[in-house]
């Protein structure tokens, strides 16, 4: 199967498994796993491999999709009716400036949790402090890893993208694109984590 097949499959099994909502968080993660095997090129079954990461990273994985899913929630409902009905003028500027700055610091340790989660072995405490310590380490990046993921999956939105065949394009490639971009913005640092892994095992 070529590249592109590749990512057309991982898209349909991540939007056919993200049905349920409860598995969504499994299902990022196995999406994850694959689009990182591409990356670092590891050879393997792909389908084999998405299952085998839904099903071992289920219970950690779930538990971060809820938790980040509450909060998301809960920031937009603010800048979205609580900041524009109370607040007005200076303070409802600076509360909208600085929700939305940690929205995305909040989908950006996401974004770093859900790679290192399906590479390491870890316990969820371990995993999100790492991944909070990676974010402000690397702030710039894990705002622009973050910010592309936004913009892609908002693109039909953004661009008022009403051609059909366009959204179908879309709609085919967008969860496995978004995972694929994150995984090689953040393959050095995957790679130096390996690498101190083995140091501390010898």
């Amino acid at each position: 199967m070529d590249f592109i097949g590749k990512l057309l499959l991982l898209n349909l099994l991540t939007l056919s498994c993200c049905l349920p909502v409860v598995t969504m968080g499994a299902a990022i993660a196995a999406n994850y796993k694959v689009t990182q095997n591409l990356v670092l090129k590891i050879d393997g079954s792909l389908v084999k491999t998405y299952f085998r990461a839904f099903r071992t990273n289920f219970i950690q994985a779930t538990w971060v999709w809820f938790g980040e899913l509450v909060v998301i929630v809960g920031v937009v409902f603010n800048l979205l009716y609580l900041i524009p009905t109370y607040y007005g003028g200076t303070m409802g500027i600076v509360l909208t400036i600085a929700l939305t700055f940690a929205l995305l610091l909040i989908l950006g340790i996401c974004n770093m949790f859900f790679p290192f989660l399906v590479r390491f072995e870890n316990r969820l405490i371990t995993h999100l402090q790492n991944s909070i310590y990676l974010v402000f380490k690397n702030l710039s990046r894990t705002l622009l890893v973050t910010i592309i993921n936004v913009l892609i999956i908002a693109l039909p939105i953004i661009f008022v993208i009403d051609s059909p065949s366009i959204v179908f394009f879309w709609i085919s490639f967008f969860a496995s694109v978004v995972t694929l971009i994150n995984n090689w913005l953040i393959k050095d640092l995957l790679i130096s984590a390996e690498v101190k892994r083995e140091k501390a095992i010898e």
